[in-house]
């Protein structure tokens, strides 16, 4: 399943990035935090706590890809 999710993403990424100017194609890729969040999350079969992810870590990353989406989202 998760080489499944790792071929999906970067297909679509490779699919958008022929579609779209530079700097957006830039600014997505620089997103590309939630796919690896997502793919921790869900793959994921650490069992020590310490090398979880952590809540702060989701959070930071769900801030980062926001923010970058707002950027692409309204830039002239």
């Amino acid at each position: 399943m998760c080489a499944v999710l790792v071929f999906i993403s970067s297909l679509t990424y490779t699919i958008a990035a022929a579609k779209t100017s530079y700097p957006v194609a830039m600014a997505f890729k620089s997103s590309n935090v939630l796919c690896v969040i997502l793919v921790a999350i869900l793959c994921s079969k650490v069992k020590d706590k310490k090398l979880k992810l952590g809540n702060k870590k989701i959070i930071t990353g769900l801030i980062i890809t926001i923010g970058v989406a707002l950027f692409s989202y309204f830039d002239p």
